[in-house]
């Protein structure tokens, strides 16, 4: 046996899509049983720092079954049986999504100005989402990666403290949730 010489070194360097100034609509009539809604927004690569806004309004937004747009959508105006907002990241930029099934007889139009709705109620995101959303990158980080907690306000300004302990465990969404009703009152 001898040393095996190394192969010529990969340099990286894919082309860039060009960045986008208008939104782009495409749509498709087909005969299926349920209508499909998706809406994409390019994100930062997974290595720049904005890429954690992108998680943490994917996380308040479609978080599961209590995520603000599935209580809204498919709860209360049951305007779709199913939506979800996820992103899809690597160390390119990637997308963030929202993608639900609309249910029968809802409108394609009717389904996006409730999207747009619950988008703009978003930027008052409540302090417990925010916690919240907080608790579970630090429960899912990878690797040594710190992610800091969001830095909050009150209304006069005068910020905010993450709550004071560590939060580990299965019980994590509760030490939070009592962290905030302690702060709030």
């Amino acid at each position: 046996f001898g040393p095996i010489e190394p192969g010529e070194k990969y340099i990286r360097n894919l082309p860039q899509e060009p960045a986008q100034s208008t939104a782009r609509k495409l749509e498709i009539k087909a005969n299926v049983p349920l209508d499909a809604f998706y809406k994409c927004w390019h994100i930062a690569p997974r290595l720049d720092t904005n890429y954690y806004t992108a998680d943490l309004i994917t996380e308040v937004l479609g978080g599961g079954g209590s995520s603000r747009l599935f209580q809204a959508l498919v709860k209360e105006k049951k305007m779709f049986s199913n939506i979800e907002c996820y992103h899809v990241g690597s160390i390119d930029p990637g997308l963030l999504a929202i993608e639900g099934k609309l249910v029968k007889g809802a409108k394609m139009e009717d389904a996006e100005n409730a999207i747009e709705e619950e988008l703009t109620k978003i930027k008052t995101l409540a302090r417990a989402e925010i916690f919240l959303a907080w608790a579970h990158f630090e429960k899912c980080k990878m690797g040594d990666k710190k992610i800091p907690p969001p830095i909050l306000t009150s209304p006069d300004r005068n910020p905010i403290p993450p709550p004071s302990k560590k939060l580990t465990g299965r019980r994590w969404g509760f030490s939070i949730a009592s962290f905030l009703l302690e702060s709030l009152s």
